[in-house]
């Protein structure tokens, strides 16, 4: 607190010189088919050496008098450094994307100054007064960290019980009654949607009676029905109409086959027939030759559509 008749006034000029260094290196490579390895470190440096001179003056303003003067500086030199390094163990447990990933981490860091401080009083009394002090703090952080990714398949039920025949059996009493719902009954004629351009087998009563198995049955599901066989693969033998397959239809048919247990669904299609985009998101598993004897030369180069159903050991 100062009088109302006195004036501070002060003169103050600081310096902030500093080096700053950054450095930092990584490597990533397979160990081996499913481990991936990847390391990283880096470190930065901050070095610096601050100063601050500061000029103080009390005056007593009506009689243009000094009270006080003195000049105060103050000297910080120091060095803020950081380094870390980490490595990562990745292994892929599975194509489906389940993972195991370990990491290790370890980061340093030290902050460290050594300051001065002096002090000159000029007037009332010229004297002298200073001091130094310094700090130095460091810390040592380690981190271990791992993480296990599981995309489950669904449990291989199907695949399990056609081991044995009587469980077998028990499996299709399940599986008919889940699907109970979309089930139908009562087809006396089922054929390909693309019939009218192509040449085909003629899927008529006699022909389901002949292909008939306690394991195949139809359903219908988002206005199409199918011709399904259970076996260790979901089978669709074949589609009634290709025109309302959708994004839907493909979803609604993959949940079905996962609370089947299933985690392959199968069916055959004609490479050389147009296709709906849905099936873009499938990939080939293999090619089955087709033989064809004609009977009538007449009926040689004729465009025929086949797929699973027609197969005699569907």
């Amino acid at each position: 607190m100062f009088a109302p008749d006195t004036m501070l006034s002060q003169d103050a000029y600081t310096q902030y010189p500093s080096d700053v260094y950054f450095a930092s290196y990584s490597l990533a490579f397979p160990l081996s088919k499913k481990w991936d390895f990847d390391f990283s470190t880096s470190g930065s440096l901050n070095d610096f050496d601050n100063t601050t001179d500061n000029r103080s003056t009390i005056k007593k303003v009506s009689a243009l008098q000094r009270l006080v003067e003195n000049i105060t500086r103050v000297g910080n030199d120091g060095s803020s450094l950081n380094f870390r390094s980490s490595a990562t163990g990745t292994l892929k447990i599975d194509s489906t994307g389940s993972e195991w990933v370990n990491d290790l981490f370890y980061n340093f860091s030290q902050n460290k100054s050594d300051q001065v401080f002096l002090t000159n009083n000029y007037f009332p009394v010229d004297s002298v007064f200073g001091g130094d002090g310094n700090n130095d703090n460091k810390r040592h952080h380690f981190h271990v960290q791992s993480d296990l990714k599981l995309k489950m398949k669904t449990f291989p039920l199907a695949k399990l019980a056609g081991r044995y025949k009587t469980f077998f059996s028990l499996y299709l009493k399940y599986a008919k009654l889940g699907l109970k719902k979309i089930r139908i009954k009562g087809i006396e004629e089922f054929n390909n949607p693309l019939q009218k351009n192509y040449a085909r087998i003629f899927r008529d009563r006699n022909y389901l009676n002949y292909k008939k198995r306690n394991d195949k049955f139809f359903i219908k599901l988002n206005g199409i029905v199918l011709w399904i066989r259970l076996t260790d693969v979901f089978w669709i033998g074949d589609f009634d109409n290709y025109e309302l397959l959708s994004k839907d239809f493909l979803r609604r048919i993959k949940k079905m086959a996962f609370w089947l247990g299933y985690n392959t669904i199968s069916f055959n299609l004609n490479k050389t027939i147009p296709l709906p985009s849905i099936f873009d998101s499938f990939h080939a598993n293999c090619e089955e030759p087709s033989c064809f004897y004609y009977f009538d030369k007449s009926l040689e180069g004729i465009n025929m559509v086949v797929t699973a159903a027609d197969f005699d050991t569907w």
